[in-house]
């Protein structure tokens, strides 16, 4: 690298590469763009009706919480476990229809208030689950699916953060994501760079393969959003810390993903 500009105020350099980024690399450095003292992500689900059959009994529940709002629920848990402050909205945009999204857009609109460094929109998909079933460290889980639109201003940088989103988790947790699909829409993408829709397998896949590829992709979010540790987890290194207290040991490494007490499961219905 070389420096190739210096802000005398907050002492930071801005650093170019002489020659091809490395994908990794490209997402820690394109993204941790400013320091901040606090770490935040939005989350809305513009089809809120959307559930899975196995696991809510429907693809589709149009009153009250609903599947989608479960996983995204857990993947919150896990984003919070991580040091990471979420702002979730649950509002309902119904009916599920083309304008869904430009009801859900004032959401969108007010979560950019409290400067998220990214905003996620989660739905689940309507294909055949065999197309979404993989394993990651052994354990069977959905794929995530990263949907971007091409019809808006920011398509390019959207675009961009997917492929940085992907980069980590194709170093990290190889098979997670399925792969990124450009849309013709917007899907209100135009109002940040850093958005993305994330579709979490299909209205027939397993819910509990849904619910735990949350925690691969919360810890994809938190490595290429804010530069974060692989396997960190809040809960794990206080619980290392006080056990090695006790026992006058170091506290145990943190490499695999850890389980978030209290994460919710299970509970609820939507559809596509």
């Amino acid at each position: 690298y070389r420096v190739t500009s210096v802000d005398a105020q907050t002492r930071q350099a801005v650093l170019q590469r002489a020659g091809e980024e490395p994908a990794v690399a490209q997402a820690l450095f394109g993204l941790t763009r400013t320091a901040k003292t606090q770490k935040v992500v939005g989350l809305y689900c513009t089809h809120s009706d959307e559930s899975y059959e196995d696991g809510d009994g429907a693809s589709s529940v149009e009153s009250g919480w609903a599947g989608i709002h479960d996983v995204a629920a857990t993947l919150k848990s896990w984003l919070e476990d991580k040091g990471v402050e979420v702002l979730f909205d649950t509002g309902s945009y119904l009916p599920h229809d083309a304008g869904a999204y430009r009801r859900s857009r004032r959401t969108a609109e007010e979560l950019l208030k409290d400067d998220p460094d990214a905003l996620l929109d989660i739905h689940r998909d309507a294909i055949p689950a065999e197309q979404y079933e993989t394993e990651v460290d052994g354990e069977d889980v959905s794929m995530v699916r990263l949907f971007v639109g091409r019809s808006n201003p920011n398509s390019q940088e959207n675009r961009q953060f997917a492929v940085q989103l992907k980069s980590v988790a194709d170093e990290y947790y190889p098979g997670l994501i399925k792969d990124i699909f450009i849309g013709k829409g917007n899907y209100n993408q135009e109002v940040m760079p850093d958005s993305v829709l994330l579709e979490f397998g299909t209205h027939v896949s397993d819910k509990e393969q849904v619910l735990t590829s949350t925690k691969y992709m919360a810890d994809v979010i938190h490595i290429a959003v804010f530069g974060g540790e692989p396997g960190y987890s809040q809960k794990a290194q206080a619980e290392g810390g006080a056990a090695a207290e006790d026992e006058g040991a170091a506290p145990a490494p943190s490499g695999a993903v850890t389980p978030v007490p209290g994460a919710p499961q299970s509970a609820s219905t939507k559809t596509e």
